[in-house]
């Protein structure tokens, strides 16, 4: 790859296939279904203003191959004031998360590769831990003021089952220079829109719900813990707090979501089955993750 950071043909690049995807993303989730998404404001104001070098991680539970990049027509979709096309297209539209994205699924061809890459998409590779070459990517994106998502389940949870996290996200906060803020949500929806189950084209006329938590300052956290505990023990007692906070806003999306598509049985007894065939009528198996 050429060295993007000074290159303007590489951010106009960029900007052009985040622009394309993202507008697709805004108009199938918005338009073509019906989204609910709570709390909305929060991830608008902290996706666009943060205090200088202090990056922010999202994080959510992971239940269709499309939630990245779906979930981020939830954004707006803006022009810098004054239309320039040179100078709107350098920067264009809201800001874009860097997100981990499967090694073997996302970048296994030049061509996919370079539209991963131009989409603010980092390999990584399921299985080589927390300090491999991606996940050191991801902490420099953090650094420098950056935004970042993750989907700390590492997979696509089929069964919407509660997952042990993966350490990755304690160690992106625990080690970055300047405490991120994290922002946890969890959605429901999404894989009705695109099941799991062949055939795989995205449907219209669903419903989704998005639950957006509070955000969370681990600053006080991480520096009491450095003086007494490992750095292993630091990234799994931040993974798991945070494993917890986003379980507990699947109760809150559950509540809100299940009268939306005329169920009412109670939080954890509705199955994944139930629930997928009263929003469409798809039958659900075990798949493999796309990773991302």
């Amino acid at each position: 790859m050429p060295s993007k950071k000074d290159s303007r043909l590489w951010i106009l690049a960029s900007n052009i296939i985040k622009c394309i995807v993202q507008c697709i993303s805004k108009i199938w989730l918005e338009t073509l279904n019906t989204t609910k998404v709570v709390n909305k404001e929060t991830f608008l104001i902290l996706t666009k203003s943060r205090e200088p070098g202090r990056g922010l991680v999202t994080v959510s539970n992971h239940h269709s191959y499309l939630d990245d990049p779906l979930l981020w027509g939830i954004s707006p979709f803006t022009w810098k004031k004054g239309f320039r096309p040179w100078s709107n297209l350098l920067s264009l539209g809201s800001p874009c998360r860097w997100v981990p994205a499967a090694k073997e699924i996302c970048f296994y061809s030049r061509a996919t590769t370079l539209f991963f890459t131009l989409g603010q998409c980092i390999p990584v590779v399921r299985g080589d831990g927390v300090y491999q070459e991606g996940m050191d990517q991801i902490l420099d994106k953090v650094n420098t003021g950056q935004w970042v998502h993750m989907f700390p389940e590492g997979l696509v949870n089929v069964t919407k089952e509660r997952m042990r996290l993966k350490w990755g996200v304690g160690r992106i906060i625990a080690e970055a220079d300047v405490t991120p803020i994290v922002l946890p949500f969890y959605h429901l929806g999404l894989d009705t829109i695109l099941p799991i189950q062949p055939p795989h084209w995205p449907r219209l006329g669903k419903i989704v719900t998005i639950v957006i938590g509070e955000p969370i300052d681990y600053t006080e956290e991480v520096t009491r813990m450095k003086t007494q505990m490992s750095k292993e023990e630091i990234r799994k007692a931040i993974t798991d707090d945070i494993e917890e906070k986003v379980y507990q806003l699947k109760q809150e999306a559950e509540r809100v979501h299940f009268p939306r598509i005329g169920l009412t049985s109670p939080i954890g007894v509705l199955s994944t089955v139930d629930e997928l065939s009263a929003a469409s009528g798809t039958d659900v198996t075990s798949q493999p993750s796309n990773g991302r």
